[in-house]
């Protein structure tokens, strides 16, 4: 088993994530320098808190499947180090890797403690319970063959989303950080508590408020299904396998069943049954992580700067009747790395 490499640093500490949503298919694989995920062969063999989340969800499958441990530096001691700090600092893992492919990949729990502690009580166990709130639990593989697509994905997204996340305290929000938190919620699907049935409708209502949030503005004029489908089909179609109308058509039919959701109004025919919208919602699924990947990687996530949205927007609604628009948009999307 591989070692994390020594870091010389004074305020230096250990973390390890225990996570929901990936399958690692590998004992181990070291991500890049001082990161490594690892499979959990045992479940018995993690302490108390992690096991307690198999009892309370009454599901032998709902253990952390997935260790990721590494280290961070800090410049607070451990006795000054918050909550808050952890999370900032940690957080930006599992964002990362719920968008590397569809995955609901959430906490269970943090364990810190110095590096190179010798003091069993300087160990501090924060429980997150994130992971038991998942309604939609969706699972990937990785094995030893993703490391060096994972390592290319968390070097390029590190700086991106600590910029949309960071710090947690701050009071402006930016369009790509409602898009990612109306993603995150569809995964938990708070709509499905309390004995409410329509579960893949209240999914679909949040999946499209994140596609509103990245393709749409405040002041848009027109048709907004028709915008929006547009917008989205022309970003996507280098990277997805669905031809352009495809995907403008579904985009259509989920702004239809969000606007019926939310009016309390009955579903169209074609999605009476479970399997159609079951389809539907994966595809919307993969449409809103890909689009949040592109718009990350573009730089378009600072409200204080709406220059880069507009410009992309004109490139967008240009591009069909605009040789130049067309060529610009495209060298632009080129530069986008989605993983397979």
């Amino acid at each position: 088993m591989n070692e994390i490499d020594e870091i010389e640093e004074k305020y230096t500490y250990k973390f390890k994530l225990f996570l929901d949503g990936i399958v690692c298919k590998d004992e181990e694989i070291e991500i890049c320098k001082n990161l490594i995920i690892r499979r959990i062969i045992d479940p018995g063999s993690l302490t108390n808190l992690e096991i307690k989340f198999q009892v309370i969800d009454s599901s032998p499958k709902l253990f952390p499947l997935t260790e990721l441990s590494g280290l961070f530096k800090s410049d607070k001691d451990w006795g000054s180090l918050s909550k808050t700090e952890i999370s900032e600092k940690v957080y930006i893992y599992p964002a990362i890797l719920r968008l590397f492919r569809l995955g609901a990949v959430f906490l269970h729990s943090i364990v810190i403690e110095p590096y190179n502690n010798t003091d069993s009580k300087k160990e501090r166990i924060i429980d997150m319970n994130y992971a038991s709130l998942i309604k939609y639990r969706k699972y990937y593989e990785i094995n030893k063959e993703d490391k060096e697509v994972l390592e290319k994905i968390m070097n390029i997204l590190q700086k991106p989303v600590t910029d949309v996340f960071l710090p947690m305290a701050k009071e402006s929000v930016n369009h790509v950080f409602v898009a990612l938190e109306m993603y995150n919620n569809a995964f938990l699907n708070i709509g499905t508590m309390e004995g409410r049935v329509r579960y893949y409708p209240s999914l679909i209502a949040f999946l499209v408020g994140a596609l509103e949030a990245l393709y749409l503005t405040g002041e848009n004029e027109g048709s907004i299904t028709r915008r929006l489908g547009q917008r989205a089909a022309i970003v996507l179609k280098p990277f997805i396998n669905y031809h352009p109308q495809e995907i403008y058509n579904k985009v259509k039919d989920a702004y239809n069943i969000r606007s019926k959701y939310i009016h309390g109004d009955a579903l169209p025919k074609k999605f009476k049954e479970k399997e159609s919208l079951e389809v539907l919602s994966i595809a919307i699924f993969e449409f809103v992580r890909i689009s949040i990947l592109i718009f990350l990687q573009l730089s378009i996530i600072d409200n204080e700067n709406d220059k880069k949205k507009n410009f992309l927007f004109e490139d967008l609604d240009h591009s069909l009747l605009d040789v130049k628009k067309a060529c610009k948009l495209n060298n632009r999307l080129k530069t986008c790395f989605i993983p397979k």
